[in-house]
């Protein structure tokens, strides 16, 4: 009698101390995957609903969905021309859109990055030669770069996107970056480097390039 009872008492024991089945462990849901999707589709940036919707995003005072949104639409990825629509109202002083320090941000990137555009260096060097007129209104409450303040000339900058321009061909870029070489206005002055690319210019047929760098060769 006393070992039937031994056994029984074993045999509880040992159930109660096995592990779950895996159904029974298992009971918990898997969590879903809560990581945001792109504001938008493919087709809606390349039609333009996207841009439109950006827009209505600032309306409603949400600027970090209107970012999000251009950020999208500006993507490397996309045609160049998807993304000078949307640069051409962040430029445009009366749109919902102004936001010329987001779109010097786009021209720059793609001034520096790989694939470096010829149009974007010449773009940003323009801003920043010129600076952009600020907004009709200014929106206080909105966060800096939507207040419609514009922005400021940065001359010194623009030398850098001209320089940049004129390593991608552009004659007229490098004749400015040797005048701001040769005259220290923005930039310190460096005359050498200044006639080495008025030697380059003269040497492609430039007669104004050549007596610049005559200039610099004698009177320096």
């Amino acid at each position: 009698m006393k070992s039937l009872v031994w056994l029984l008492a074993l045999t509880v024991t040992a159930c109660a101390s096995s592990p779950q089945t895996s159904s029974q462990a298992d009971t918990k849901p898997a969590q879903a995957d809560t990581e945001p999707g792109p504001e938008c589709q493919t087709l809606d940036i390349l039609n333009g609903t996207c841009l439109v919707r950006a827009a209505y995003k600032v309306t409603e005072a949400d600027y970090a969905g209107a970012e999000a949104m251009l950020d999208e639409i500006c993507e490397p990825f996309f045609t160049k021309a998807v993304c000078s629509d949307a640069i051409e109202r962040m430029l445009s002083p009366s749109d919902v859109l102004f936001n010329p320090s987001r779109a010097l941000t786009y021209l720059d990137r793609d001034c520096r990055g790989f694939g470096r555009l010829l149009d974007a260096c010449l773009r940003a060097a323009g801003i920043q030669t010129n600076g952009v007129t600020s907004s009709y209104s200014l929106e206080y409450d909105a966060p800096l770069d939507w207040q419609g303040w514009g922005l400021l000339p940065d001359p010194a900058k623009a030398v850098g996107s001209f320089a940049r321009a004129c390593d991608l061909g552009d004659d007229e870029a490098c004749r400015q970056v040797a005048l701001e070489y040769a005259s220290g206005r923005h930039v310190r002055r460096d005359p050498e480097r200044a006639y080495e690319i008025y030697r380059q210019l003269c040497f492609e047929g430039s007669s104004y390039a050549c007596d610049e760098a005559y200039k610099l060769r004698v009177f320096e």
